[in-house]
């Protein structure tokens, strides 16, 4: 602006130029002086100024205005100033112009021509233009340069911030050989916030969760929202102890926070918060490694239940098993694309007849070394990289194209059981994908039945009576898996209905030893059948638990006693 001033008065010699901005207190007046001139001088021209402004705005008398004054350099002492012509152009209209300006004045102790006053307004109404643009500009810039490191919706440092935080305070560790924390943080069941209650009340909880946070957390930790309902704090100079300590606290605080005040109908929000914690230079040594350890601890942390609080050195584990679980997604993944995803099957029994009932279709992977390796070993880091989708897609297929063969061999298509994952449920899509490979593979869609572990299946309660009206509306069945695994099973058998539970194999294990194991069973058997749902025990590992399963009356069994799983039908 002063460069602008500067050329302008090599053509029109004037002394003094002001800049008027609305501001929350009333308006911002900048004061330029072209020269050096006396205080007595500089008064007269603040009071002759500030006058004409008011006057050429119409802002009322009172109208509080802050003068903020700069001197610039490079211009000839002026003449003394006894009188001051003013010439102001202001934008029109009740509003202020672009970046809020409000007008430019012009005052010169040299008389000018009316010609030279008509180029004088000309060429201010151009500044009016340029000023607010670049005033508009520099806010904007300012904006940017907030929310390049800000969550908008939280007002939280972002992913980008938090990178390079972390980045600084890993080196100043390293330098200083401190001690520091890294907590991840997810919401546990944040979906079922949305579905319920819409994504208004979903981003207000997110708002008011990342209040609970921060005045939960001391000055100078750094609390990031790197994702939809993932958050992250960087605790310096703590020790996995202290930062546990923490964890613990933020989980309190959230339990105790009562989201229900931003719900319209006055029903339940609850909200609980699971986290995982890696400390340098402990658990890591470099911050990628101390993000993919939080990230596995918090795995571990959700996958013992939620609202649960994980660190990695109490996991008996390091980073290599992080490593490793990314080096099986990398494995997994080209095993997808190749084709090397291949289902085994396990016979189901007749506990009535001994005889094959039907098969759970069980995914393995085959190396390109020809090896075999069980779901067991990379369904965890399926989960965790987003790959399970694919893999219940390629498995479905897989499944299909084998009983179209078995059809085509025997006349017959045998019933399989079929593993899903639990997202799943909410995508729905997965119905229609197998319901057009039955029409393309000529198979019946009731030979195919549908399982899920009863967990993951009830956590959305909602979306399963969905999930199951499609499914029998397209004549698949279902299964739910480790029946009796949860703290509600019960309620969950009056809610909804499942063409087999699978007894949880934790209570068939100790059938012969746990009287309370096998009163479970008995009840868990007999509720199922009064029910009309056919029960199937699993984890059948001897010719004893078997007789007693036949005793209680359960109808199928499976189990290494009575078959292994394998790449054809026994």
């Amino acid at each position: 602006m002063q460069d602008i001033l500067r050329d302008f008065h090599g053509f029109f010699p004037f002394n003094f130029f002001t800049i008027a901005f609305s501001d929350e207190n009333g308006i911002k007046v900048y004061l330029y002086y072209l020269g050096d001139y006396s205080d007595e001088v500089r008064k007269i021209a603040r009071k002759k100024l500030a006058d004409d402004l008011i006057k050429g705005l119409d802002a009322p008398e009172n109208t509080s205005i802050d003068i903020e004054e700069f001197q610039i350099v490079g211009i000839d002492k002026q003449r003394e100033v006894n009188e001051l012509e003013v010439i102001t152009v202001t934008v029109p209209g009740d509003n202020s112009g672009v970046g809020g300006i409000l007008g430019v004045g012009y005052a010169s102790g040299y008389s000018l021509s009316l010609q030279e006053q008509s180029i004088v307004r000309s060429l201010l109404s151009v500044m009016v233009m340029v000023v607010g643009s670049s005033k508009s500009l520099s806010r904007s810039l300012n904006e940017l340069s907030y929310y390049a490191e800000h969550d908008p919706l939280t007002g939280l440092h972002n992913r980008r911030y938090f990178n390079e935080i972390l980045e600084y305070e890993w080196e100043r560790s390293a330098r200083h050989r401190h001690t520091f924390s890294l907590l991840a943080i997810d919401l546990d069941n944040f979906k079922l916030v949305n579905d319920g209650h819409g994504h208004m009340v979903g981003d207000q909880v997110l708002v008011h969760l990342s209040q609970v946070l921060r005045k939960t957390l001391r000055k100078g930790d750094v609390l990031a929202r790197i994702g939809g309902d993932e958050f992250t704090i960087i605790l310096a100079e703590t020790t996995a102890e202290q930062a546990e300590i923490v964890a613990e606290s933020l989980r309190d605080a959230v339990n105790k926070y009562d989201f229900s005040i931003l719900s319209s109908n006055n029903t339940s929000v609850h909200v609980g918060i699971s986290v995982g914690i890696s400390s340098y230079p402990n658990d890591a040594d470099t911050s990628n490694d101390l993000i993919a350890g939080a990230d596995l601890a918090l795995y571990k942390a959700k996958d013992s239940g939620r609202d649960f609080v994980c660190t990695l050195s109490a996991m008996e584990q390091s980073v290599e098993q992080s490593k490793k679980m990314h080096g099986l997604s990398d494995v997994l993944q080209k095993a997808l694309e190749d084709q090397r995803i291949v289902p085994y099957f396990q016979p189901i029994i007749d506990c009535k007849t001994g005889e094959i009932y039907s098969y759970e279709a069980l995914a393995r992977l085959k190396t390109e070394e020809g090896e075999i390796i069980s779901a067991g070993v990379f369904i965890e880091a399926a989960d965790k990289y987003g790959i399970s989708l694919a893999l219940d897609h390629i498995m479905l297929r897989k499944v299909a194209e084998f009983m179209a063969q078995k059809k085509q061999e025997t006349g017959t298509v045998p019933l399989v059981f079929v593993n899903l994952t639990p997202q799943e449920i909410q995508h729905r899509g997965i119905l229609q994908y197998a319901a057009d490979l039955c029409v393309e593979y000529n198979i019946e869609a009731n030979k195919i039945v549908f399982e899920v572990t009863e967990r993951e299946a009830i956590s959305d309660m909602a979306n399963m009576r969905k999930f199951l009206d499609q499914l029998r509306e397209k004549g698949f069945a279902f299964a739910l898996d480790d029946f009796g695994s949860g703290y509600n099973s019960f309620h969950y058998l009056r809610e909804l209905h499942f063409e087999y539970v699978k007894i949880d194999g934790a209570f068939i294990t100790n059938i012969l030893h746990s009287k309370v194991d096998h009163a479970l069973v008995n009840t868990l058997n007999q509720l199922c059948q009064e029910l009309g749902m056919k029960t199937l025990a699993e984890f059948v590992e001897s010719e004893e638990v078997m007789a007693k399963l036949r005793e209680i009356g359960i109808d199928y069994a499976q189990g290494f006693h009575l078959g292994l799983p394998q790449a054809d039908f026994v």
